[in-house]
């Protein structure tokens, strides 16, 4: 109860659930998202009280199967650009992820059969699209647009990057099948900036320790700058950019991204 279904379950459940002609009636439906820092777990999604927010949480997840995760921000926390000695940019820089790259709690991330290089973990804060949105005015306006939060990892092939000198391939380097991991919930009615975000190797190495309010911008002008590039829709999930700590994942090892308010999200490599 309260746990995150994987796609294929998502996929399942709302099949059954949008198939039907009296949505109320379906109780196989299980709940993606929690309600404040308490995590209130909804379960089935038609035991919410608030008919708007309730047609909201099954929207979220049907467009988590269709749409996957959208963008990565290159331009995260600091700390990582003052390890690297990069430069801090005037305006968000972003990439997308492929839609076929999302997976979901305890899901197996397979190395690709054609790239024998080292595949990275980047644990991160997943910011989640509540509404369709495009150019909004301030960030007022683009706070009312997240639904909420979630844990991610990043995950990214880099020996691929560099590896035709006249292109850097990220949508390459981060877009094999299940190198978008997110879940294991959806968690509203809490502030980003009080976050910790860690990435845990087999259950014991810690490899990162940081604080979303690192972050170079905050959720509210993420959301905003992106707006005024694209239509953002429910269920786009950004990433917002990993810290210092990223490594390579040995094969067969497990790693968890766990979030203060959120959860934690485990996955094994190999």
């Amino acid at each position: 109860e309260g746990k995150m279904s994987s796609p294929r379950q998502i996929y399942f459940y709302l099949k059954n659930y949008f198939d039907q002609k009296n949505l109320v009636k379906n109780k196989n439906f299980k709940a993606l998202v929690t309600t404040g820092p308490t995590k209130e777990y909804l379960d089935p999604v038609r035991y919410i009280s608030n008919e708007s927010s309730g047609k909201q949480g099954y929207e979220i997840a049907l467009a988590l199967k269709r749409r996957g995760i959208k963008t990565t921000l290159i331009a995260g926390p600091s700390n990582l650009a003052d390890e690297k000695g990069l430069s801090y940019p005037d305006k968000h820089l972003y990439i997308f992820k492929s839609p076929t790259s999302f997976a979901g709690p305890n899901d197996h991330i397979e190395h690709p059969k054609n790239y024998d290089g080292e595949v990275f973990f980047e644990g991160e804060l997943g910011i989640v699209v509540g509404k369709q949105v495009k150019d909004l005015d301030n960030t007022m306006e683009a706070k009312s647009a997240i639904f909420g939060y979630t844990c991610i990892n990043d995950v990214t092939a880099f020996g691929l990057l560099k590896n035709d000198p006249n292109f850097d391939q990220w949508t390459r380097c981060k877009g094999f099948d299940n190198f978008g991991v997110f879940g294991p919930y959806i968690c509203t009615g809490i502030d980003p900036k009080n976050l910790t975000i860690k990435t845990i190797i087999n259950d014991n190495e810690i490899k990162q320790d940081y604080p979303a309010s690192d972050m170079m911008f905050t959720a509210e002008e993420i959301i905003l700058y992106l707006s005024q590039n694209m239509t953002l829709y429910p269920g786009d999930i950004v990433c917002v950019g990993t810290s210092q700590g990223l490594g390579p994942m040995e094969k067969g090892s497990k790693v968890t991204v766990s979030i203060d308010s959120i959860g934690s999200l485990t996955n094994t490599y190999g």
